[in-house]
């Protein structure tokens, strides 16, 4: 039951909570670090060249701001992937029986960093997708009538909700494929398919309550 897969999935992560945090902890700090280096480096230099330039003016993003939003933000992409690539070989390990140790962990996740990184830039643009095509068909109806908009945005607005509520549960079980089972690039999400074939509106309530006990 939902139940029992929830209690399972909590005893495993309270059992190697230690472990789990010493290796998240050896990723996260240097990555951590090193975006907390470049906003400190904008933001000072930034600060210098306006008040030496006008004093009584606020600053306005500059090109060096907008770069290093950029370098951050692929900076936490990087920690995401290298800390989701660790968790999993964890509890991977925890699954099967075995002692999982946080420096094997460690080393694993940065084996699979790049596969994890694959997977979820093709998740999102399958996430791109399902949103694009059918808003710019709608657009391209609405060019021409209004009646033709409506619709469109009823034939294809609602299956598009359906099918992003349906890949969100398939995308949370490509990367488990991939560490798990060793499948990759579009085979994890296709994998992950498959797995909730007939198992969605269970995997979809798991989900649905670990991500409200997440958000409270």
């Amino acid at each position: 039951s939902v139940g029992e897969i929830l209690d399972s999935s909590f005893k495993v992560y309270r059992r190697n909570f230690v472990t789990m945090a010493k290796a998240i902890l050896v990723v996260a700090v240097p990555f951590g670090l090193i975006s907390a280096l470049i906003r400190a480096s904008v933001s000072t230099s930034t600060t210098t060249i306006s008040n030496f330039s006008n004093p009584s003016t606020s600053s306005t993003p500059s090109a060096s701001t907008l770069t290093a939003n950029l370098t951050t933000d692929l900076v936490g992409i990087l920690a995401a992937a290298i800390s989701t690539a660790v968790i999993y070989r964890v509890v991977g390990s925890a699954y099967l029986g075995n002692a999982p140790s946080w420096k094997e962990s460690v080393l694993g996740g940065l084996r699979k960093a790049h596969s994890v990184l694959w997977v979820t830039i093709l998740s999102v643009v399958a996430y791109a997708a399902i949103v694009l095509i059918p808003l710019v068909v709608i657009v391209l109806a609405a060019a021409h009538s209004a009646v033709f908009c409506v619709l469109a945005g009823f034939l294809l607005g609602a299956p598009a909700i359906c099918t992003l509520v349906w890949f969100w549960v398939v995308s949370q079980l490509a990367i488990p494929s991939l560490m798990l089972e060793g499948y990759k690039g579009p085979k994890a999400i296709l994998r992950a398919s498959r797995l909730v074939r007939h198992l969605w509106w269970r995997s979809f309530g798991c989900m649905l309550l670990v991500s409200l006990i997440v958000g409270v």
